[in-house]
């Protein structure tokens, strides 16, 4: 019984060490659509959480390849991060990319920050209802010096939400602000 599974160990293990070892000459890359980041219903401020089945301990949220929070029961996605002015990019991973890439069978948001740019540019963002609501981020950035980039950013939220709160006069008040220092080294962009 012993000898007839290490030998049926070896014949599913050579074949595959040995199928692993060719070598392609091409490489096939392929282009993704571009996948859209839903808001949730109830917060306008924070990624949807979709449940797929599988454990998952909160809404998973990357900035420049780290989590934006560790455990979301403790702090708030939102509170930490908002899809603003101050990301050159946001994208959604599955959930075979988010397991291989950051261990959680979940979607998740993987963002990027505005690290500056090599002619100056600006991004003001505004919206309102009226409950009054008032969230406006400013981003700026460009060179600085032969090599040097800078980008800062600053987001705010003064929403009082859709009913009147005794304690507070608002609901989400929310300031961030960024700042980036980018040394560009030789030709690599």
């Amino acid at each position: 019984m012993r000898r007839e599974l290490l030998l049926l160990s070896c014949c599913v293990v050579i074949p595959s060490i040995c199928s692993a070892q060719e070598k392609s000459d091409t490489t096939m890359v392929e282009k993704k659509a571009e996948r859209n980041v839903m808001l949730n219903a109830s917060d306008a401020n924070a990624p949807r959480y979709i449940q797929i089945g599988l454990p998952s301990e909160n809404v998973n949220v990357y900035e420049n390849g780290l989590p934006v929070v560790y455990s979301s029961y403790i702090h708030p996605v939102s509170a930490h991060w908002r899809s603003d002015g101050s990301l050159a990019e946001v994208g959604l991973m599955n959930p075979q990319e988010s397991a291989i890439a950051t261990g959680n069978i979940a979607y998740s948001v993987n963002s990027f920050s505005d690290l500056g740019s090599n002619m100056f540019k600006g991004i003001l963002n505004y919206k309102g209802n009226h409950y009054g609501m008032h969230q406006f981020d400013l981003n700026v950035s460009g060179p600085l010096a032969k090599g040097w980039t800078y980008a800062l950013n600053m987001y705010q939220n003064f929403d009082p939400g859709t009913f009147d709160l005794k304690f507070t006069n608002y609901n989400d008040r929310t300031q961030i602000y960024k700042g980036a220092l980018t040394k560009h080294w030789g030709n690599r962009g």
